[in-house]
């Protein structure tokens, strides 16, 4: 397992300083479960590797209303939250992190990611080496970025939570540009540039992590979206005596069943 840089995030074989302004740095544990409460959400911490090693070392960087946050905590622990009531990227730097999420699970090693929806429970163990960027977005904000470049109103947009290591490059550079011109935090950008980073990097966690909405981000102009209802109304009309489901429907046509409701919406503005 190849160890990274201290200090530094992974972009395109090229390094960028990490976050450097500290949010917090303690042994005690009630004031970690108490910071990042307010940071991510409510969780019990549950220290696993010897109580002398821990030491939580949380450094943030704020890109609009987004924020970029690298923890580490030196010792072998789980976490288990609540929903978390936003989204989150966590970028595994160094060691290993293993996810559950909601019915989902994945392990991310250096260079992998894990994708956090709202809804969810969540329960994440690191290795005594792990240290994390992780990547918070406020739910709004997605959503709402979502509606504008689709002119569809979402709804809660649920990820795949496995990102491969050689995958989302263009997410990752933008990220590695916002913790180069701020310093890693150290400085402020002007309030313009931070906020035309950070719709840049919402537009990229849409484009390039995969969601129940990603194809019809993708894939579906206008007129494809037409063909589509053409489509599933063809297949309802031959199955008058027989009606056909949702999901039969979307295995038909090759589209999943979020893509094909919400399409649906939009088209006839119906369900």
């Amino acid at each position: 397992m190849q160890t990274q840089p201290a200090g530094t995030f992974p972009v395109a074989e090229t390094m960028a300083c990490l976050p450097g302004r500290m949010l917090l740095d303690t042994t005690d544990r009630d004031e970690v479960t108490a910071v990042i409460g307010e940071l991510l959400c409510e969780h019990q911490l549950l220290v696993e590797g010897p109580a002398a090693q821990f030491h939580a070392q949380v450094r943030g960087c704020a890109v609009g209303d987004l924020t970029l946050a690298h923890f580490k905590y030196g010792t072998a622990f789980t976490v288990k939250s609540q929903p978390l009531g936003r989204y989150v990227v966590n970028f595994t730097i160094n060691g290993l992190s293993r996810v559950r999420h909601g019915r989902a699970s994945a392990v991310a090693g250096p260079g992998q990611a894990t994708v956090f929806s709202p809804r969810a429970e969540t329960e994440l163990t690191w290795t005594p080496e792990t240290d994390v960027l992780s990547l918070v977005v406020p739910k709004s904000a997605l959503e709402e970025h979502f509606r504008r470049l689709s002119g569809i109103g979402s709804g809660e947009i649920i990820f795949e939570p496995q990102i491969g290591a050689d995958t989302a490059h263009l997410l990752r550079s933008l990220i590695g540009a916002a913790l180069r011109v701020s310093g890693g935090g150290l400085f402020d950008m002007p309030e313009a540039v931070s906020w035309q980073m950070r719709d840049a990097i919402l537009t990229a966690i849409l484009l390039e992590l995969r969601h129940d909405h990603w194809e019809l981000l993708t894939s579906l102009r206008r007129s494809e979206a037409k063909l589509l209802c053409d489509a599933a109304t063809s297949v309802m009309r031959r199955q008058l005596a027989s009606p056909a489901s949702i999901p039969r429907i979307a295995a038909e046509l090759g589209v999943s069943e979020r893509s094909l409701q919400v399409t649906f919406r939009h088209e006839l503005h119906t369900t």
